[in-house]
């Protein structure tokens, strides 16, 4: 499908959306049908991640394993909890965690299903599989933290861009991306991860997944723990956004991606992303080469290419930003190098 406007992109995504609905909706039913809060009862701690990008979820493993051991020999009970939302994970490369195919549907409603109806431990880690664990005992710290009954949350990853403006400071919020929660205290508070259709007065866009529920638990005097200087925790690397190139793949032949990428629609907001993606698909296929003796694939644009048609691109606003995210992922990626080669 060739991608002419922005309808077209979203009519890609939820055209991929559909079809996980064919592919994970016998097992989203099943999911239904469990005992309430089932999964992980027994254990402090379900670490929890959704996938529709296996190679990315493969890397994020190998960094999360680590952790997990490292937390069962500290005495912290925990589970590993992967929702396949592609289909096509194979469980042999996740030994330690349950693989559960779940539909693509929105990351708040996914959250709230998962949250409220299948997992029953007192804390949930909630983490994008592009948010990779480098540090054990920085995560070993947090959860011990959030003995404190007024904690009702530990961000790894606040939001970068934004502020709440709350009691004459200026608080960030926890965002999605990343975090520990108490799952009782939820359900306690009967909040929930939906977004509203309202503008948030603290940055005049819509609500994000979380904030307003992160709004809600601030004006009920609960904590919200943040890293130092509310920014992105030093004990966490990784990529964001690494996953929208997944849907486009899927509804256009390479070809037509050929042809979007060097004559776009529009060069905004939403192309940046979408190259960025293609940038890091490219260097997660290259982790997945150096970590694991099986793989073969080779990612479909690489760096460079990707790169030339960033070049190519007539000056604008939007091509400098371009190549800055391009150089974050390079550091990044040598940043995971690093921690491997250790």
């Amino acid at each position: 499908m060739k991608i002419k406007c922005y309808q077209d992109y979203r009519r890609i995504y939820h055209l991929y959306s559909a079809v996980s609905l064919l592919k994970c909706g016998i097992s989203s039913f099943i999911a239904t049908l469990r005992a309430a809060n089932s999964f992980g009862r027994e254990e402090k701690l379900t670490i929890l991640t959704f996938s529709i990008f296996p190679e990315l979820t493969r890397v994020w493993y190998y960094f999360m394993e680590k952790v997990y051991q490292y937390l069962k020999n500290n005495g912290v009970t925990a589970k590993l909890l992967i929702v396949d939302c592609n289909g096509s994970l194979k469980k042999a490369y996740f030994p330690k965690a349950e693989v559960i195919k779940f539909i693509n549907h929105t990351h708040p409603v996914k959250l709230d299903f998962f949250l409220k109806k299948i997992i029953g431990s007192e804390i949930v880690w909630v983490t994008d599989d592009d948010c990779f664990i480098f540090d054990l005992s920085v995560a070993l710290d947090y959860i011990n933290k959030m003995a404190d009954e007024k904690v009702a949350a530990y961000s790894f990853y606040p939001r970068p861009d934004w502020f709440f403006d709350f009691e004459g400071g200026k608080i960030r919020p926890m965002g999605s991306y990343c975090f520990l929660i108490k799952r009782k205290m939820l359900e306690k508070e009967n909040l929930s991860f939906n977004v509203l259709t309202k503008i948030n007065p603290h940055n005049g866009r819509h609500y994000d997944t979380a904030d307003y529920m992160n709004e809600v638990l601030l004006k009920r005097g609960y904590k919200i723990n943040l890293p130092e200087d509310q920014k992105r925790s030093a004990a966490i690397g990784g990529f964001r956004g690494s996953s929208i190139w997944k849907a486009l793949a899927w509804g256009c032949n390479k070809r037509e991606l050929e042809g979007y990428l060097s004559a776009p629609y529009s060069y905004d907001y939403n192309f940046r992303h979408i190259a960025k993606s293609f940038y890091i698909a490219d260097k997660v296929f290259e982790l997945n080469k150096i970590l694991f003796t099986d793989f073969k694939k080779s990612s479909l644009f690489n760096g460079k290419e990707i790169k030339k048609y960033i070049e190519a691109m007539p000056e604008n606003e939007i091509k400098p930003r371009i190549l800055d995210d391009f150089a974050w992922v390079d550091d990044s990626y040598n940043e995971i190098l690093k921690i491997i080669r250790k």
